[in-house]
């Protein structure tokens, strides 16, 4: 049929009526039964329907559509079915946007979107999937940004290169962050939480639960203290699958080592032995000191900025140096070189006091050594004091320019000695005794023992100057 219905009032149509093929109704319509409109209607007036209504092909209304259904049952009051390959439903405001007033589409209760419900008026679940995952997905390398404060305020952003975090991230729960994650404020942390890869926090980072966190870089340049482990209790517990401290028998392995620049290194070690042992070195497995129980070493010299407290006894297997307290050797030699002094024989011994004394530079063009010297017969025979030396003794050598401001003390240069103590005075060490022993200067690293007699000495040095 092709008419036009062109009532000025209301149009009831009841059960079974059809209208099709271009009908206008210049009013309204009110649909009480079953009824098809079909192919081009044209309603410029309310359609009320009450009953059932079969819409089909183009169906044009300038005035809203009322569906008011009071059924029980399961059968959906608006259904839109079609095998077009086109959009389904096109909904176009063409108005300008006022924000909560003029919305495209208003949906009061649960709205569901091939399996994703979404109600913002549930405190349950505003979006949710009822069964396998829910993916919010991004083109290609774009960004998945969340946003506060009417999206004028970017919290969060994911995609491919990492996460991005612009607030404070609190985890309660076990948590698995694997790759690379940025929080440029602080990552709160109170239940089991794995870091993985790169995570980078700008601000603090606070762990309160069980955390697996990888390799761990923490920067801090205010002085302040940048990390703290515990507080009471166990400060430190490491395991492995080696044994409850973390360690194998071999001397490699460590369950802690602590590197500056990849060279120096303190390492930490624990063996099934019971012996537990401090290793301090460099990355090319030289060792400087090594400290555990009975066993203390030192492969290298030790050098301690500050005052050091010893708790127990200090068993030192060598020579000690210090300013306050002077270093002793004692060794044996034999005066056997002969030589003539004065056309007389004497036996002679060039003492190199480098193997047992320091020296210092105490003003400029002159050095010093300052150390006690005894010598005595090996035997112990004293013989009236023939073969017994006991001396203090001040070793210098001087050298002033011959030119300049100093030039006038270069009649000084050379060894000069000062030297107190018995049985005979030779307190420049320059001249024969009347004893069978006695000293002469040689040079500032060496001075020479003479006898009159081929003899076995005991030597003992002193040395005052570390």
């Amino acid at each position: 049929m092709n008419y036009n219905i062109n009532s000025s009032g209301l149009y009831d149509v009841n059960s079974y009526n059809l209208v099709s093929t271009n009908a206008t109704i210049l009013s309204s319509l009110n649909v009480s039964g079953l009824t098809t409109l079909s192919n081009d209607t044209n309603i410029l007036g309310t359609l009320n329907v009450s009953g059932n209504a079969l819409l089909h092909n183009f169906i044009t209304m300038n005035s809203p559509l009322y569906i008011n259904t009071n059924q029980e049952t399961t059968i959906s009051a608006l259904s839109v079915n079609s095998t077009s390959v086109s959009v389904l439903v096109n909904i176009v405001q063409n108005a300008i946007w006022n924000d909560g007033v003029n919305y495209a589409l208003n949906v009061s209760g649960y709205s569901m979107f091939g399996g994703v419900q979404i109600n913002g008026q549930d405190s349950n679940h505003h979006i949710y999937k009822r069964v396998g995952d829910l993916t919010i997905a991004s083109p290609s390398t774009h960004s998945i940004i969340l946003k506060t404060n009417s999206g004028a305020w970017e919290a969060m952003r994911l995609n491919t290169v990492g996460t991005s975090i612009n607030t404070s991230l609190y985890i309660s729960g076990t948590t698995r962050l694997n790759n690379t994650t940025t929080c440029t404020s602080s990552l709160n942390v109170s239940g089991t939480t794995t870091l993985s890869n790169n995570v980078t926090c700008a601000s603090s980072l606070n762990v309160s639960g069980t955390s697996n966190i990888g390799p761990l870089f923490i920067n801090n340049f205010t002085g302040n203290t940048f990390l703290q482990i515990g507080t009471t209790g166990n400060i430190l517990n490491i395991t492995s699958n080696y044994s409850k401290y973390g360690i194998s028998e071999d001397p490699e392995d460590t369950n802690i080592r602590m590197f500056k620049n990849a060279g120096i290194y303190h390492s930490v070690n624990y063996n099934t032995s019971g012996n537990t042992f401090h290793l301090f070195g460099d990355s090319t497995s030289n060792s400087y000191l090594k400290l555990e129980p009975l066993l203390n070493t030192s492969y290298n010299p030790l050098i301690v900025m500050g005052n050091t407290t010893m708790n127990s006894n200090l068993n030192i297997l060598e020579n000690i140096y210090a300013k306050n307290l002077p270093n002793v050797s004692k060794f044996n030699i034999l005066v056997t070189q002969s030589v003539l002094i004065n056309s007389s024989t004497f036996y002679k011994y060039d003492l190199d006091l480098r193997l047992y004394t320091t020296f210092v530079n105490p003003v400029p063009y002159i050095l010093q050594r300052k150390f006690k010297f005894t010598c005595c017969l090996l035997s112990g025979a004293l013989d009236l004091g023939l073969y017994n030396l006991n001396y203090d003794i001040d070793y210098n050598s001087v050298n002033y320019p011959s030119t300049g401001p100093q030039a006038s003390l270069a009649q000084y240069n050379g060894i000069n000695v000062q030297a107190y103590g018995f049985p005979y005075s030779n307190p420049k060490f320059d001249q024969i005794t009347p004893n069978g022993l006695f000293i002469f200067k040689t040079d500032f690293n060496y001075i020479t023992i003479f006898s009159k007699q081929q003899v076995n000495l005991l030597c003992i040095i002193i040395n005052y100057l570390s």
